[in-house]
């Protein structure tokens, strides 16, 4: 995966669910004690309490809710694919340890965001495929 070979992790595993939006909002609301549905989970392997995992290449879960990405994208006149695609660095950044919470924090991850997605997809002349 292009993105994960960008931020060096050459061995990293994870797995991608993609959801609609009742079951995403079961999720947040378990996990994250907010009654909403959400565009993107990231559930790490690698932090918690007490945490030592026997794998470490294993980064964790990334959930995505598409119906939430085609309705950002109308109201960012992007595509569907695009916004899943931001959906997909952000949570593999947060897999890698990127916080979002607190205005300094948010600004280092979009910049890094956009970084990503930028050099994506310069190398892929526009196409939004081999992620």
């Amino acid at each position: 995966m292009r993105i994960l070979k960008i931020k060096g992790q050459r061995r990293a595993e994870l797995s991608i669910l993609f959801v609609g939006k009742s079951y995403i909002r079961r999720l947040n609301k378990r996990f994250r004690n907010k009654d909403a549905p959400t565009d993107v989970l990231a559930f790490s392997m690698r932090e918690g309490k007490g945490l030592k995992s026997p794998h470490p290449e294993i980064l964790g879960d990334i959930v995505i809710c598409p119906e939430i990405a085609a309705r950002a994208a109308g109201t960012f006149q992007t595509t569907k694919e695009e916004e899943m695609c931001l959906y997909l660095i952000h949570g593999i950044l947060h897999l890698l340890g990127y916080k979002d919470k607190g205005q300094r924090r948010r600004a280092v991850m979009e910049k890094e965001e956009m970084r990503i997605l930028k050099k994506l997809l310069k190398e892929n002349s526009n196409k939004m495929s081999n992620f």
